[in-house]
């Protein structure tokens, strides 16, 4: 319902701004399209950002599993 609203609003818009109908409307669904893909843009960005501080805290545990390295050691650099 409310969607319908916002279409009837913004073609009501375009209209008044010298639009036909059907080109108004059309407008108006373009940019209601417009603003849904960049809202799932941010929420896909917002899951993707907690997705990636879970995994880095699931891993903050291994790094205490590695062993300190041995001083003294000629390390081959493959050079």
């Amino acid at each position: 319902a409310l969607t319908l609203e916002r279409v009837q609003l913004l073609t009501q818009r375009f209209t008044s701004l010298g639009f036909s109908l059907q080109d108004a409307r059309d407008r108006a669904l373009a940019l209601l399209d417009g603003v849904v893909d960049q809202q799932s843009a941010v929420l896909s960005f917002a899951d993707t950002f907690w997705a990636t501080g879970l995994l880095i805290l699931c891993c903050l545990p291994l790094v205490l599993v590695l062993a300190k390295p041995v001083r003294g050691v000629k390390v081959d650099l493959g050079h």
